[in-house]
């Protein structure tokens, strides 16, 4: 309720990739404990490594743009990733 996520995932893997980054990516982030503590940051990472492990055992991937705002402390984060 406190944050909105936007991605773009190009699926290099394949479009099955892209759809489950963009469905499950920002519920991975905000079930890491840092995320309830403010930790946004490694929340982000472990949510991200989360997402990582999964597709290791697909083998695919995706690159990954993902835009952050927080309403509660009126931040904003840009993060490049590689999946």
């Amino acid at each position: 309720k406190d944050a909105c996520f936007f991605g773009v995932f190009d699926g290099h893997g394949g479009v099955k990739v892209s759809q489950y980054t963009g469905n499950c990516l920002h519920k991975k982030i905000v079930s890491q404990p840092a995320y309830y503590k403010g930790n946004v940051s490694d929340a982000i990472r472990l949510g991200f490594l989360a997402l990582d492990d999964e597709m290791q055992k697909g083998r695919s991937g995706s690159n990954s743009y993902l835009f952050i705002c927080q309403k509660s402390s009126k931040s904003y984060l840009t993060i490049k990733s590689f999946v």
